[in-house]
Order: structure tokens, then C-alpha cells, then sequence
């Protein structure tokens, strides 16, 4: 028992940690906002492709560690049928979650470089490599 309530307050914590960092982005949108009239508070970008995937994914990495947080907050009672269940539920969730905050991230950045075509496609191409790299390390071991 002592085992899976590392595992949660570990899980807890990184959950929480997204959901801020998340949240915060969520505000301080790529591009800022509109101070004219009739789009006042709009975002600048909002028409922009890139944009849209930022907030989508950002969406969806704020919603998911919330929801880990709550049932990890529930598993946190004792019972060990409710915790593994959480754990069940945490885990896929939490790993959407980083993947849709790198996605926002990669969007974000994407969208602040996008007027210098070398280095925006290098902010595309860059975590592909990386993502390549480490699963060619995995699947050699």
C-alpha cells in the first residue's frame, strides 16, 4: 500500500504541475490580444492554423491532469480496488496530457518564429528527430 501512495503523490504532483503550467498559457496566448474596438480581447492570431492547434492541445492538457488530480485525490481514501482504478485511469490521461503540452508548445513557438522560415521549420522538425532517436533507443534494448 505504501508503494502505490508514492506512486500517487508522485503522479499528483506532476499532474498539478501541468495543469498550472497549462493554465498559465492558456492566458498568455501566443500573439497576445486585440486592443481595438471591434475585436477587443480577441486573440491577434486567432485565424492562424498553428494557432488553433495551440489552444486545442493546450485545452486538452489542462483538462486531463485535472481530471488525474481529482481521481488520484480520490485514491488517496485507501481503498485498493479505487486506486488501482485511478492509476488505471491517471496514466494514459497524464500521458496525453505532456503530449498535448509539448504539442502546444511546439505550436506556441512555431507561431512566435514564423516569420524566419528556417527556424520555424526547424521548431516543426526538431522534436520529430528526437522522438525518433528515443524510440530507436527503446526498441534496442
Amino acid at each position: 500500500m505504501e508503494n502505490y501512495k508514492d506512486r500517487i503523490n508522485t503522479l499528483l504532483l506532476v499532474a498539478t504541475l501541468v495543469a498550472t503550467v497549462t493554465y498559465t498559457a492558456g492566458f498568455t496566448m501566443p500573439g497576445g490580444y486585440n486592443n481595438s474596438d471591434p475585436n477587443q480581447g480577441m486573440a491577434t492570431m486567432l485565424n492562424k492554423s498553428k494557432f488553433q492547434i495551440f489552444v486545442i492541445s493546450n485545452t486538452i492538457a489542462v483538462y486531463s491532469p485535472m481530471i488525474v488530480a481529482v481521481s488520484l485525490i480520490w485514491a488517496q481514501l485507501g481503498d485498493l480496488n479505487l486506486i488501482l482504478t485511478s492509476l488505471r485511469l491517471a496514466l494514459p490521461l497524464l500521458r496525453l496530457a505532456l503530449s498535448m503540452m509539448s504539442l502546444a508548445f511546439k505550436a506556441g513557438v512555431y507561431l512566435a518564429v514564423s516569420k524566419l522560415t528556417w527556424l520555424a521549420n526547424v521548431v516543426l522538425i526538431m522534436p520529430l528527430e528526437v522522438i525518433a532517436k528515443m524510440r530507436k533507443n527503446d526498441l534496442s534494448k
